[in-house]
Formats: structure tokens, sequence, C-alpha cells
């Protein structure tokens, strides 16, 4: 049974629970509440936020439930990219055993590597805009290139 605010409309209801919450079905990992949902993004992003600097641990308390109150309330709402990976590693077995994730910049080492897992550093922009050149090689290359960008919930346009 999925849990979700009483002032949700059925359509917003039916939609967040089909399409957003993280898990496989009929397992205890599968999120059954709205709560579970944007707790999940919230915690991340206002983790994120503390680690990064950005927020002192207070301030990013603080910012954790500002946003849960934004999203719970429907004054805002992510892209489809946000709700599908952001925060999947927290805590499931699925999430670490998934395939290779996306390319990312690693401070540390200054190179930019690829993450061991599709939720280390999720993708979260909905949108990609992509170059092509007129030959088969480059073709095949942007193919590849827009299969790993839908897979994560993203989409692409060709200029």
């Amino acid at each position: 049974m999925s849990r979700c605010p009483k002032s949700w409309s059925l359509l917003a209801t039916k939609v967040v629970v089909s399409k957003y919450f993280y898990g496989e079905l009929n397992t205890p990992e599968r999120e059954t509440s709205v709560r579970q949902l944007v707790h999940r993004i919230s915690r991340t992003m206002a983790d994120w936020g503390i680690a990064d600097g950005y927020f002192s641990k207070a301030d990013g308390e603080i910012f954790y439930d500002e946003l849960t109150w934004l999203c719970l309330n429907q004054y805002g709402a992510f892209n489809s990219p946000v709700w599908f990976n952001v925060g999947c590693s927290m805590n499931t077995a699925s999430a670490k055993n998934s395939g290779r994730g996306n390319w990312f910049y690693n401070h540390t080492t200054r190179q930019v590597e690829r993450a061991t897992t599709q939720y280390e550093y999720p993708q979260g922009s909905a949108c990609f805009i992509q170059s092509v050149q007129d030959n088969m090689e480059d073709i095949m290359r942007l193919a590849r290139s827009e299969a790993m960008l839908f897979k994560y919930g993203s989409g692409t346009g060709t200029d």
C-alpha cells in the first residue's frame, strides 16, 4: 500500500507511485510513501550541501526541512531524473550492485573518472544537447551516448 498526502490529486499520486518510487516491486527495498521518496532526495541534497561547504550542519537541516516542505506541499517539484536517481545509493543493495555510472570529475585526483555504480554521481539533468558529425563513427557514438542518457531518465536533442 502506497502512502501519499491526502491533499494530492489522484493523478499526482498515480504518477509518483508508478514512476518515482525506488526499488524493485514487492521487495522490502521498495519505497512505499511520498515521505520516503522526498526524504531520499531532500536528505541527499542537504548532505551534499553540507559536505561541499555550502551550509553549516544547522543550515543544512533548515535546507532539508524547507526542501521537504516544498515538495510535500507541491510548491516545487524536481524533473524526472532527480526523482529517479538522487539518493538511491542510500542503504540499498541493488544500488550498490548496479552497473557502472556516469563520468565525473574527481577533485582529489584531478581526473575524469567513471563511477563504479550508477547512483554514486546521479544524473539529475533532464535534457542534453549533443552534436554529431556526418560520418558513421560519430553517428554510432551519438546512438550510444543517447542510450546511456535515456537509461538514467533524461532526454537528448541533437545539433
